[in-house]
């Protein structure tokens, strides 16, 4: 696995209202967890299950600050 995907993986996985199968569902529908963090909101509000509160807590810069931090823990 690449650096790259492994930060946004770790990204996504803090954010808040996104677990495992809400991961899943995000990854699937843009392609990788990169392209889910830079995906526009009004893709995602499209995605079944996946509402406001995930989307806004999914824009939240401090998520990759925190990955980063973890990943070259």
């Amino acid at each position: 696995m690449l650096e790259e995907e492994l930060l946004h993986i770790l990204a996504l996985q803090r954010v808040k209202g996104i677990g495992d199968i809400n991961a899943k569902k995000l990854i699937s529908h843009c392609g990788s967890a990169k392209n889910v963090l830079n995906e526009k909101k009004q893709v995602l509000e499209k995605i079944n299950g996946i509402g406001s509160f995930t989307i806004r807590n999914l824009y939240a810069k401090n998520n990759l600050i925190e990955a980063e931090k973890e990943l070259q823990y």
